[in-house]
């Protein structure tokens, strides 16, 4: 099993970053996924989309900020 990679977190990782291969845990990224649509910024229609895996040096969540 991998750890997560942020610093001092001893969590096993549960996901790898989709855009630097970071591995990280539940608390420090986000997992990804297929989104259902909606409107866009104009209020024009768009539909699904999917969504990658971020970790917390991406932009995905983090439990510590």
């Amino acid at each position: 099993m991998i750890d997560c990679q942020y610093p001092d977190c001893p969590c096993p990782a549960i996901l790898q970053c989709e855009n630097c291969d970071t591995c990280f845990c539940s608390d420090h990224g986000s997992s990804g996924g297929d989104h259902e649509g909606g409107t866009n910024p104009d209020g024009s229609p768009h539909g699904a989309y999917a969504v990658p895996s971020c970790c917390w040096k991406c932009g995905g969540f983090n439990a510590d900020e």
